[in-house]
């Protein structure tokens, strides 16, 4: 019994003993700072994280960039209609089909020789960018 007691416990002790006595050279330590030690302006630079100003260098701190993008209404356009593509990519002179409403091949290709032609990627879809470009050859009641 008392063997069996040597040879179950004796390596358990040592294996416990190895777990809580592993070196703590690994963990790495940070000084603890208190509020009392930090002076107020030091305070600032550990709270307010660093914005480095863009290539322009508009923004110099976090707040500043925040009120900018805020203080600058977005104006939201509609979605040109169908019908409204067609008559501005008539009017651009890339499409002479019928004014029907329907991207058919026709309209298609006509989008995409109008993205080629200004610097747009041609994917043939009429997407926010290509509307953008169209939007000055359309009048404001959507008529040729």
């Amino acid at each position: 019994m008392r063997k069996l007691l040597v040879v179950v416990l004796l390596p358990a002790l040592l294996i416990m003993n190895g777990c809580t006595g592993t070196s703590r050279s690994n963990v790495k330590k940070y000084p603890v700072v208190k509020t009392a030690d930090v002076q107020p302006d030091e305070e600032k630079k550990l709270v307010e994280p660093a914005v480095q100003p863009d290539a322009v260098g508009q923004a110099d701190s976090v707040e500043t960039a925040v009120n900018e993008v805020e203080a600058k209404p977005v104006e939201k356009l509609e979605a040109m209609s169908s019908r409204e593509i067609q008559i501005a990519l008539k009017n651009a002179g890339y499409y002479d089909g019928e004014i029907d409403g329907v991207l058919g091949s026709r309209s298609r290709d006509a989008i995409r020789r109008f993205q080629q032609d200004n610097g747009l990627i041609d994917d043939s879809v009429a997407g926010t960018k290509t509307q953008e470009k169209l939007r000055k050859y359309i009048n404001t009641e959507g008529k040729l």
